[in-house]
């Protein structure tokens, strides 16, 4: 986007309305010296006699167009697992993306359907059928043709009552256990993946939706046991962001380390599904203590993809991440920036916080 303030007003250029609250609370950290830090710490200056705003005129291009993450807050020791989206996180918590997940067991739950149709959920045995006790980890069988039509007729009506921006995932529970009935079996080729069986899900859901909600992007996370690249299909319909997970990296600190060969080799066959265009194609990490680390795997990954770098905070993660990480996709100093949030958040305490996690980063380096 563009940003222009001088005494005759405030222009902004953008090519999307979420642009623009991106761009104005860019404007708050560049023109007014703000900084949302933590839900729970922020820089706001007083602005005393000051009648008119600092002028800037200036274009900015991110590295990738979403940076976002599911964040904790550390001062309760990431204890209250409320969940808070942000979009770019030029300001943490002001910005929401909800985007949903794992849902397919909130639109077919078990509760109501496993009594009287238990063949609509994974089998694992000759008459076994497989429910959670925690219902987010339920898997189905979707080469079941009564269950896939309930599920896709519930998923239209879900994507018609969701708000804000307009990206949405509709995936499976989060569980590796996989169907193992015997059409699911042959439609997948084999007991270890359900790409095949996704895709076709998703094929078919991107069709109705494209009708019902043409200003709604599906993402498809390429994850856990739909990883491989399914044989059924030869590309997604073309408003599709499809997700890698990093999980499958085994060196997570060198992108292009050669024990990374296999995750890449998959990467770049996943891109064919979205035509090698590297603004279809996003990453999700599992945050961790090391923002540094992080960051160099940030830009290590640009070069594959550029559409969103998302990260959920899961257990521990150190809490400067998401401030560094969007403020570092605006093009800003990281080591700097780490060391302004380590200032503001601790303190006094602030030297001997860096050296504690310093250890971390170092070690890791070595």
């Amino acid at each position: 986007w563009s940003l222009k303030v001088n005494a005759n007003g405030i222009v902004v250029s953008t090519n999307s309305d979420i642009e623009v609250s991106n761009a104005l609370y860019d404007y708050l950290r560049r023109g007014l010296n703000c900084a949302f830090y933590q839900k729970d710490c922020e820089k706001i200056p007083e602005m005393g006699s000051v009648k008119e705003l600092a002028a800037v005129d200036f274009t900015t291009k991110l590295m990738y167009t979403h940076v976002s993450s599911t964040g904790l807050s550390a001062k309760q020791g990431c204890a209250d697992r409320a969940i808070l989206y942000t979009c770019n996180d030029v300001d943490y918590y002001h910005l929401p993306s909800a985007k949903s997940d794992h849902v397919f067991n909130v639109l077919v739950p078990q509760e109501r359907y496993f009594k009287t149709h238990p063949e609509y959920f994974a089998q694992i045995g000759k008459n076994n059928y497989y429910v959670r006790e925690n219902p987010h980890y339920t898997t189905h069988c979707l080469t079941n043709p009564e269950f896939l039509e309930l599920l896709l007729q519930k998923a239209v009506e879900y994507a018609k009552n969701q708000y804000g921006p307009r990206r949405l995932v509709i995936d499976e529970g989060d569980s590796p256990i996989l169907c193992q009935c015997p059409r699911c079996v042959a439609y997948n080729k084999g007991h270890d993946s359900n790409s095949n069986s996704v895709y076709n899900f998703h094929m078919k859901l991107a069709e109705r939706i494209a009708k019902e909600c043409p200003d709604l992007t599906l993402e498809r996370h390429s994850y856990a046991s739909r990883l491989e690249v399914p044989d059924n299909i030869d590309k997604l319909d073309d408003k599709t962001m499809l997700y890698f997970t990093m999980g499958n990296f085994r060196c997570k600190l060198h992108v292009e380390c050669e024990a990374n060969a296999k995750a890449l080799d998959l990467i770049n066959r996943l891109r064919k599904l979205v035509d090698d265009d590297p603004r279809r194609m996003s990453f999700m990490h599992y945050s961790d203590l090391r923002p540094l680390y992080m960051v160099k795997q940030m830009k290590g990954l640009s070069k594959y993809g550029c559409d969103s770098y998302f990260f959920w905070n899961y257990k521990s993660f150190h809490p400067a991440i998401p401030f560094l990480l969007g403020r570092y996709n605006f093009g800003e100093d990281p080591e700097k920036l780490l060391k302004e949030f380590e200032d503001a958040y601790y303190g006094k305490g602030a030297p001997y916080v860096h050296q504690a996690f310093e250890i971390a980063e170092v070690s890791c380096w070595r």
